[in-house]
């Protein structure tokens, strides 16, 4: 690892690790704390309430499964509330346990809002946001870190945090540009044994990624990233998804 990628991972401090309803939370909360102990930093759990479940709920549109699992059933806002309140508990245990067990420092907080604003706007204000995809599909845990090059700003600092762990994971760099017009920026910056990859879309990024067994995969979202675009990407994603600054901090 050379100095400045050396100097780029010390100003890791906080790893946040985006958690909801979703049956990726625990791939997710494992993953950042394990980032979190290679980093040295501190891991925070962040659980959002999705606004406007109980109006919706008033609609008859809303089912719910426990999260203990279960077949669906009707629900009303006040037991919608207690399970809410039990799956906050139980994320917050899951990450104590997963924490403690690696000697990590660890907080946890609750927000309510929109998941995609929410992960958006922190993805500006801590150094990573590990997220859990919404793909149906396993991976090995020895796959690719694949950097996820969206946009030339912030190509320089995916591929330099996505290198870093890669190294420290004993796990090998692959490289998917989002856009063909980056390529020839991209593929100067990378060794021969790199793999270079071209999607155009969400099911070229399904693609890309099938050939290219993936454990994470590193990008930074920008100004001009929509919640389109973030739905899109973690429906194409079978792994959780590391948000970064597009500069270093």
């Amino acid at each position: 690892m050379t100095e400045d990628e050396s100097r780029a991972i010390r100003r890791i401090s906080r790893v946040v690790v985006a958690l909801d309803c979703g049956a990726e939370s625990d791939r997710s909360i494992a993953e950042a704390c394990a980032l979190a102990q290679r980093e040295r930093a501190e891991v925070v759990g962040l659980f959002v309430e999705e606004t406007g479940v109980e109006q919706a709920m008033g609609l008859g549109v809303v089912r719910m499964v426990t999260p203990a699992g279960g077949a669906l059933r009707d629900v009303d806002p006040p037991s919608w509330r207690r399970s809410l309140r039990a799956l906050v508990r139980l994320r917050q245990g899951q990450l104590r346990h997963a924490a403690e067990r690696l000697h990590l420092r660890w907080s946890f907080r609750v927000e309510q809002g929109k998941l995609r604003e929410i992960l958006l706007r922190t993805a500006t204000e801590v150094d990573v946001v590990v997220v859990g995809s919404v793909g149906r599909r396993q991976v090995t845990r020895d796959g690719y870190v694949v950097a996820l090059i969206t946009h030339a700003a912030g190509m320089a600092r995916v591929l330099e945090v996505a290198r870093s762990l890669s190294e420290s994971m004993g796990a090998q760099l692959a490289v998917v540009v989002w856009d063909g017009g980056l390529e020839r920026e991209v593929g100067p910056m990378l060794g021969a044994e790199v793999p270079l990859n071209v999607a155009t879309g969400a099911p070229s990024l399904r693609s890309a990624l099938r050939r290219l067994p993936t454990r994470l995969v590193v990008t930074a979202p920008s100004e001009a990233t929509t919640e389109r675009d973030l739905d899109e990407l973690r429906g194409a994603l079978v792994c959780p998804l590391v948000l970064v600054h597009g500069e270093p901090g």
